[in-house]
């Protein structure tokens, strides 16, 4: 561990300039890329994919999606027009492109929940069957609206939830940073005792 440290301490002042411009340029490239259509793909691809987060982006993205729809709805625009308005507000592609495929097929009369089965990998199950019932009924903006409010309240606890894993993962990484170091610092006074006795 000493060894470690040294070395590290020394390569970093050796190479600081370097390693300073390379975290920079790293993420400049990161930011450009992820700006692109593709690495904006790729991106809400893997967060999807990802245990929990996936959870809270699914169901982030379906409130946002049903509170919007059932505004625009209740003010009387088409819903069409709606789901074109509201693909523009999402954060994520996928629930996006959903959403304006919708737009198109609803134009050509198929139902909005016909449409979002095909896309049940990303939006939840609940969803789709409640929109399914408000056609049936003629109360979807009603069903939608109860939908957001739903969605609200999970993500506000999904993302207590994630606070109480994160915060003893951290814990664990800092302690053990800081074990790792005091090992390092102490092992070199310990093997000097050694040598004396």
């Amino acid at each position: 561990t000493t060894k470690f440290v040294i070395f590290l301490g020394n390569f970093l002042s050796k190479n600081f300039l370097f390693f300073f411009f390379g975290i920079i340029i790293f993420f400049l490239a990161l930011n450009w890329f992820l700006k692109t259509k593709r690495g904006k793909k790729i991106f809400d691809s893997l967060i999807l994919k990802i245990p929990i987060i996936s959870n809270i982006s699914r169901k982030q993205n379906s409130a946002l999606f049903t509170r919007t729809l059932s505004s625009l709805i209740s003010a009387g625009v088409s819903l069409p027009r709606a789901l074109e308005i509201t693909a523009g507000t999402l954060g994520n592609v996928f629930f996006q492109e959903a959403l304006i495929d919708g737009a198109e097929r609803v134009k050509k009369g198929e139902r909005l929940s016909q449409v979002l089965k095909e896309y049940k990998k990303f939006i939840p199950l609940t969803t789709i069957s409640m929109i399914e019932v408000g056609e049936e009924t003629g109360e979807t903006a009603q069903i939608l609206e109860k939908l957001a409010d739903f969605y609200e309240d999970e993500v506000t606890n999904a993302t207590k939830n994630l606070a109480s894993v994160i915060e003893p993962v951290l814990l664990l990484l800092i302690g053990g940073a800081v074990g790792f170091f005091a090992i390092s610092m102490v092992q070199p006074m310990y093997s000097m005792l050694q040598s004396i006795k």
